[in-house]
């Protein structure tokens, strides 16, 4: 069975906002898998989608309504079962944005290409998950791992490569009394991202960032008081659910102040 989708659109609840626009999309699925009630997907190709995410107050978003109220899992019912064996996004774009505050904050993960094969709800063998896009604001993002939904975990190689980070400040919590005015980051880890109900965790083991032509400035000065060429950190492990940090060594260059 194949099927073919054109221009596909579908709206936020409760609003004319689109949530996601597909311009093509293409399935093909096993017809006895759908009588065994075990779906097995050959191909789904989804072309230039774009989705709009946005956040609309502190761990609020616009599809936050979507995980309100959980349907209870039915334990004396068999897992439900379903095979995806090649699922390829080409040429998609999320948008970001941040209505929380009171200054808006936008960005754009454009180019998204994303390659999973070989997944599986049952069984022990992770797919095969590969995720690529450009920022908006400047550098790219980079995971080649592995999904494995019978865990309900994630174990990648994730790279972030010359982010610019003034683009970047609108949407990240602000800690500081001042603001980015130049500046870029690059790094690797290796991740692993678990999502099982009551234990989500992210832990990055080991990691390496480094901080690039940086300028700040705080608020309300018009000179830039501090600056450097480049700062890296050898990281030995993140853990996110222990809130802990373990750092190797930091080294700082060119630092002007």
């Amino acid at each position: 069975l194949t099927v073919d989708v054109d221009q596909l659109q579908i709206g936020e609840r409760g609003t004319s906002h689109p949530f996601i626009e597909i311009s093509h999309l293409r399935l093909k699925v096993s017809w006895t898998s759908l009588v065994r009630l075990a779906p097995v997907v050959k191909e789904l190709h989804v072309e230039r989608p774009v989705m709009h995410l946005v956040r609309t107050a502190d761990r609020r978003f616009n599809v936050s309504d979507l995980f309100d109220s959980p349907v209870p899992a039915d334990q004396s019912r068999h897992p439900f079962r379903l095979a995806v064996f090649n699922l390829q996004l080409h040429d998609g774009t999320l948008h970001i944005a941040d209505h929380s505050g009171a200054t808006p904050g936008a960005l754009a993960l454009q180019g998204v290409q994303i390659e999973l094969k070989n997944l599986h709800t049952t069984g022990r063998m992770p797919a095969s998950l590969v995720i690529g896009a450009r920022l908006s604001g400047g550098g790219s993002v980079a995971l080649k791992g592995h999904l494995d939904l019978a865990q309900l975990q994630v174990t990648s190689e994730v790279s972030l490569d010359q982010v610019d980070l003034p683009a970047l400040q609108d949407l990240a919590p602000s800690v500081l009394a001042a603001r980015f005015t130049a500046g870029h980051l690059s790094a690797h880890a290796h991740v692993q991202a678990s999502f099982a109900a009551g234990r989500f965790n992210v832990r990055a083991e080991p990691a390496t960032v480094s901080i690039d032509q940086v300028e700040v400035l705080p608020h309300g000065l018009e000179e830039t008081p501090m600056a450097w060429t480049r700062l890296r950190a050898s990281i030995a492990q993140v853990d996110w659910a222990a809130r802990q940090v373990t750092v190797h060594e930091v080294r700082a260059d060119g630092v002007r102040v």
